[in-house]
């Protein structure tokens, strides 16, 4: 009887730990710690979106093109402010390929601005910064 508690508490252990390790594997390929590096060249890195009214929204689209050898995957898009939208395509962009994200912005106030958007990929460094800056009149 006390060689099958010890059994069963044996084979118990190992199960626990090993669902400990497959959910923290199966967190970390989520998150992309796993994920290969590689490269990426935006085309631009800035948007001038000129003078236009206040009433107006605008969009511009960045080009950008994988130069490494692994799949580039845009993990998240977070701008300074809340009048800035990025959109990307989710799906990994194959090593030499060209892909692009669009850029919206939508004013809240009037004059210059100067805002940005960082995103977040599977390159070193893991953040690239794109300038946004215009003028909007009423």
């Amino acid at each position: 009887m006390k060689k099958k508690s010890i059994v069963i508490t044996l084979v118990t252990s190992i199960l626990i730990a090993g669902g400990i390790y497959l959910r923290q594997r199966n967190s970390e390929s989520l998150t992309g710690k796993n994920v290969p590096k590689t490269t990426v060249v935006f085309l631009k890195d800035s948007v001038d979106f000129g003078t236009f009214p206040y009433a107006e929204i605008k969009r511009a689209v960045v080009r950008f093109r994988n130069t490494g050898e692994h799949p580039l995957i845009i993990k998240n898009a977070v701008s300074s402010c809340g009048c800035a939208e990025v959109k990307w395509n989710k799906r990994p962009v194959a090593p030499g390929q060209t892909d692009s994200l669009t850029v919206s912005f939508t004013p809240n106030s009037l004059g210059q601005f100067n805002k940005s958007v960082e995103l977040t990929c599977n390159t070193v460094p893991d953040n690239h910064l794109l300038h946004l800056k215009g003028f909007v009149e009423e």
